[in-house]
């Protein structure tokens, strides 16, 4: 018997979310993320302060190079709230 104290079941308490689409190992992600902040910071240096300068080839150029960074933090964001919000006691998946 559950003890008065306990949240109701929701039937939903084994539910994990497969997350190896996104990454297959936290190495995975954390290769990833590195890889991100570098094309971030390179992004910045290439086009900080010349955007009005960029012809229409060039600024599509970089708008395309921004989603990628932008799609990249987005995977790992998704990865790492989803892997949050299946154990948020766990203090490990909440850092």
């Amino acid at each position: 018997m559950p003890s008065p104290d306990a949240a109701p079941a929701t039937g939903a308490e084994h539910v994990r979310w497969d997350l190896t689409d996104l990454y297959p190992t936290e190495a995975d992600l954390r290769t990833d993320l590195a890889r991100t902040e570098d094309a971030a910071a390179a992004y910045g240096e290439q086009y900080r302060g010349r955007i009005a300068d960029l012809d229409a080839d060039a600024l599509a150029a970089s708008l395309g190079e921004q989603e990628g960074i932008h799609d990249r933090a987005g995977r790992a964001y998704t990865y790492a709230y989803l892997a949050w919000s299946t154990a948020t006691e766990d203090p490990a998946r909440g850092a």
